[in-house]
């Protein structure tokens, strides 16, 4: 209830907007559209609503109250997206564990969220067992209780009731991937994913009843998200529990896509699966992520098999697809390699040097964000939450450069930048000129120390079956694309497996470090 009778008091409660407002009004309006979809099961908009206001109320019921925490370890299923809406309705945060993690850092996300409950799918048990923790479970997918253990079937067996919940109460808890450390807990509220909804429905363009392939990990927002997105805009959500290639493409057959995310590693599995036939015009509106990750021959195919645009896009898990409008190819002919980024009108940025003053046009710096769509800060973690929001600007540690007409230009990583002779190198600059050649298929740039210049380039590619092209050519190549300085001291050749990628397909620089080593390096 809203007690306080001051008007600044009576307004903010009647702007209040959550997503169990959105999906309550969607059962409204759109009752039978379909919702929710995986394999054979489906689920309309209004079995939708009624379904999770059974679970709101079964997870209060197990003694959960507003603010608290369900942690989720589990591979993609209906029950895990269920679980998403019941707990946003409930006002109890998802902490999306991923089940990738060893059983160290398992005990360490767990420890930082501290949840009352572990929802846990039969597969992840073992997983959970090995995790030096004590946290009353919740079976995903069997239902023998005991002691302080439940069943899905036991939250969902109740009356529904109502509950008060806020905008800025957190909706869901998503771990970085943890490059410089611990991973960190990033907590996403109902305010920043409407907005994030929001931002997609005005600069994508997307319809309602566009499907939305959810085949990337739930404990990732490229699927998690969209949980959310999806239903926002009155769209489908079809589960896939990992990237199976051939359920795609049936997919993607069956249904209008609005947009397909890939990465790197997914999309010539896509391009095979789909085969000669391309899809029918329209079935497939946007497809991919992250352009600068994807070598342009790569990104052509895509788009002539599937009909669709591919999109240029830049994001982050604090900040979701913003600042830069997601730019789009209007044929696989428009595919350049500068791949420049508008700003989007949803946000505010600056571009600041290492002394925190902003930039001129053409050069680099670090981008800070204004925006609705900014996640609530780390959880457990104040010193970081008040490093990365120092001055009211979220301090996104990527450097961009903005172009004379006002575009933007991804450049690299503050964490990553090599320093070589006085000179900035940013690893991204090196690798997407690299990407740039016909005969390469992955490329990655790392510094390495040196005893004259304090650190140098060093880079790693594969290449398309049957190429010849060396290290020199590559290096002949570059010097076409990027200044001297630039030029990796060293190419390795090494192949497309060897890799490491985290689940949004970019390369684990620390795994090349010691691939390195190996290298004789």
């Amino acid at each position: 209830m809203h007690d306080d009778p001051t008007p600044g008091a009576l307004i903010r409660a009647a702007t209040d907007l959550t997503l169990a407002d959105v999906l309550r009004t969607q059962a409204t309006i759109r009752p039978d559209a379909e919702a929710l979809v995986m394999g054979e099961s489906s689920l309309t908009y209004r079995e939708l609503n009624d379904i999770t206001d059974r679970l709101a109320t079964g997870l209060r019921q197990t003694g959960m109250r507003r603010g608290d925490r369900l942690a989720v370890l589990s591979h993609n299923s209906i029950r895990y997206v269920l679980l998403f809406h019941a707990a946003a309705k409930a006002g109890i945060a998802i902490a999306a564990l991923n089940w990738r993690f060893a059983p160290a850092e398992l005990e360490h996300a767990i420890s930082v969220v501290e949840p009352a409950y572990i929802a846990v799918s039969e597969e992840c048990g073992t997983l959970l067992d090995r995790a030096r923790v004590e946290i009353p479970r919740i079976l995903m997918d069997r239902y023998e209780t005991g002691g302080s253990t439940l069943s899905f079937g036991d939250l969902s067996n109740t009356s529904p009731e109502r509950f008060e919940i806020q905008s800025e109460d957190i909706v869901s808890i998503t771990f970085t991937s943890g490059s410089t450390g611990h991973p960190k807990a990033v907590a996403i509220s109902h305010r920043a994913l409407l907005a994030r909804a929001a931002v997609i429905g005005i600069d994508w363009l997307l319809e309602p009843g566009d499907a939305f392939v959810g085949w990337a990990p739930l404990f990732h927002i490229a699927a998690s998200d969209y949980v959310f997105t999806t239903m926002v805009m009155s769209g489908t959500y079809v589960v896939v529990d990992g990237f199976r290639a051939e359920v795609i493409a049936d997919t993607a057959r069956a249904r209008k896509i609005g947009w397909l995310f890939l990465v790197p590693g997914t999309v010539e599995p896509l391009i095979e699966a789909l085969g000669s036939a391309p899809l029918p015009g329209g079935q497939m509106k946007l497809v991919g992520v992250m352009a600068d990750l994807i070598p342009p021959a790569e990104m052509q195919r895509i788009c002539a098999v599937t009909g669709a645009r591919y999109l240029n896009s830049y994001g982050m898990t604090e900040s979701g697809l913003i600042p830069c409008v997601p730019s789009v190819t209007e044929s696989s002919e428009g595919i350049g390699q500068t791949l420049p980024k508008m700003q989007s009108a949803m946000c505010s940025i600056r571009l600041i040097d290492e002394a925190g003053q902003d930039v001129p046009d053409g050069e680099p710096g670090q981008l800070l964000i204004r925006s609705q769509t900014l996640a609530s800060g780390y959880w457990n973690n104040s010193e970081a939450t008040a490093k990365a929001f120092a001055g009211g600007w979220y301090h996104s540690g990527d450097v961009l450069r903005r172009n004379a007409d006002g575009t933007l230009q991804f450049v690299g990583r503050v964490s990553g930048m090599i320093k070589s002779g006085g000179e900035n190198i940013y690893p991204a600059e090196i690798e997407r000129a690299l990407l740039a050649h016909a005969d390469v298929t992955e490329a990655a740039a790392i510094g390495v120390t040196h005893p004259k210049w304090g650190e140098t380039p060093v880079a790693f590619v594969s290449l398309s079956d049957g190429a010849i092209c060396g290290p020199d050519a590559l290096k002949q190549h570059l010097r076409g694309h990027i200044a001297g300085y630039k030029i990796p001291s060293e190419i390795h050749i090494i192949a497309l497996s060897d890799f490491a990628r985290n689940v949004t397909g970019k390369i684990d620089r620390l795994a090349l470090r010691k691939l390195l080593q190996l290298c004789g390096t």
